[in-house]
C-alpha cells in the first residue's frame, strides 16, 4: 500500500482502512517513501527561496514580504522532520525495549 492511497478522512464519510489482500507494507517502507519526498519538497523550496533572494527582489517590499513567507514555510518544514524523527525513533527504542 502505498502513501497515495491513503483518502482524506471526513466526519460525513466513513473510510474503509483494512488492508487489500496481499497488500502488505512494512512501516519502514511507509517512512522512506514519506521523508523521500518530504526532502525533495525541502529542497525544491530551498532552491526556490534561493532564487528570490536577488538584488532586485531585496529593494521591493512585496518580494521581501513573499521571501520571508517562503523561508517560514522552509523552517517550520525543516522543525517538523526533526521533531518526526526524534519521535519516531523514540517510538521505536520504546517498541523495541516492550518486545
Amino acid at each position: 500500500m502505498s502513501i497515495e492511497s491513503i483518502a482524506e478522512v471526513s466526519l460525513n464519510r466513513s473510510v474503509d482502512i483494512s488492508p487489500g489482500i496481499g497488500e502488505v507494507t512494512s512501516l519502514n517502507d511507509i517512512v522512506k517513501e514519506s521523508m523521500a519526498k518530504t526532502t525533495g519538497g525541502v529542497n525544491a523550496d530551498k532552491q526556490n527561496i534561493t532564487r528570490m533572494m536577488n538584488s532586485d527582489n531585496l529593494a521591493d517590499s512585496s518580494a521581501i514580504g513573499a521571501i520571508q513567507k517562503a523561508m517560514l514555510v522552509y523552517s517550520n518544514t525543516v522543525a517538523f522532520i526533526g521533531t518526526a524523527a526524534r519521535k519516531l525513533v523514540a517510538t521505536a527504542e520504546t517498541l523495541l525495549r516492550s518486545s
